[in-house]
């Protein structure tokens, strides 16, 4: 058996026996290698939080259900058949990092009643799915769970669900709506999007969002990879100037993105935030702005114009890295920006 990734705009085949360097490539290539070429510890000292729980269970007797391998504490490690339809063993608990990966026949799953845990990587490249029910029972998804499920189109999380790791449903690029149990005391979504239960981080947006997207009032912080690999999304808009922090990578592979109002009580731009955002043509930046990270705008060659009107913002490394050569940074003459774009030898125009 095959899987079929995209790699930088390419196709590649690899055996679903690799699935190991698979999903090394997706984790490391995709999200991590480019923004850590150029990168220095931030240096603002913002931490990220911990989105992995410890779950406690207590030892079951154990069970092979055919294609099913399931320790005697009830954690599926390892699934070897090919069924389109999968309906998962009433004693598992938590499914095991790469269980699923890479059986992209996989076209439903039927979720066992007391589940607790989804681990890394468990159903990643599983591209037949189209629709995820998360039971109520389930804790935690852990990062990368269901990477590059492409079929995706529609995700329920239960009423139990308190922790999600980072880019658990990244690279799902059918992805249009996210839905949660109303009760669940972390999250809430509007309109398929997904944030904190006070609604003052935006966590997730689907990646098959299209045209403008409006952030609403009282959100302070988009979350890392928030909008990543949001192709279709061509404006984004703010409610209120209430917005801080825009974090890593949030529109990293916003290829369609023209045209973003930042709010002017924006105070932290996170490494790589606009990461390949090639059709982003000009950015205003106010006073408020405190810290751009490390290849913040990496790669926007289409970008003519940036205005930055901090005197004393804190400027990471290759901010500008593969831009185009008459990129133009309007800013105050006594501003550090000044002394930067002399250095990186990027024209200045003093306002």
């Amino acid at each position: 058996m095959y899987v079929i990734c995209r790699l930088g705009g390419n196709i590649m085949k690899i055996s679903h026996k690799s699935k190991l360097c698979l999903n090394f490539l997706f984790a490391f290539v995709f999200i991590f290698t480019i923004l850590s070429v150029y990168s220095h510890e931030n240096a603002h000292g913002l931490e990220s939080k911990n989105n992995n729980i410890d779950i406690e269970i207590s030892g079951i007797n154990s069970e092979n259900n055919e294609n099913f391998i399931v320790d005697e504490y009830g954690q599926l490690n390892d699934y070897t058949g090919s069924e389109k339809h999968i309906v998962i063993p009433n004693n598992v608990k938590i499914i095991g990092k790469y269980a699923f990966s890479g059986h992209s026949e996989i076209k439903s799953i039927a979720f066992p009643k007391h589940l607790e845990r989804i681990g890394y990587y468990a159903f990643s490249n599983c591209m037949g799915l189209t629709v995820l029910d998360i039971p109520d029972s389930v804790k935690a998804i852990d990062p990368f769970a269901f990477l590059g499920c492409t079929g995706l189109k529609k995700i329920r999380l239960g009423v139990g669900v308190k922790s999600l790791g980072e880019m658990c449903f990244g690279f799902c690029d059918s992805l249009s709506s996210i839905e949660i149990d109303e009760d669940n005391q972390y999250f809430i979504c509007k309109d398929g999007v997904l944030y904190d239960k006070k609604c003052e981080t935006l966590m997730r947006c689907p990646q098959g969002k299209k045209g403008k997207f409006v952030v609403p009032s009282g959100v302070k912080k988009i979350d890392k990879y928030a909008f990543s690999d949001c192709k279709f999304i061509e404006e984004i808009l703010f409610a209120d100037d209430n917005l801080e922090t825009i974090g890593e990578a949030v529109f990293f592979g916003c290829s369609s993105l023209k045209k973003i109002n930042l709010p002017k009580n924006l105070k932290y731009i996170e490494r790589g935030a606009f990461l390949g955002c090639e059709k982003l043509t000009d950015i205003r930046i106010s006073s408020a702005i405190q810290y751009i990270g490390d290849s913040a705008f990496y790669g926007c060659d289409g970008l003519k114009e940036v205005e930055i009107l901090s005197c004393s913002v804190k400027l990471g490394n290759h901010i500008f890295k593969g831009c185009r050569k008459d990129l133009v940074i309007r800013a105050p003459m006594e501003s550090s920006v000044v002394e930067y774009a002399e250095k990186k030898n990027i024209k200045i125009s003093l306002i």
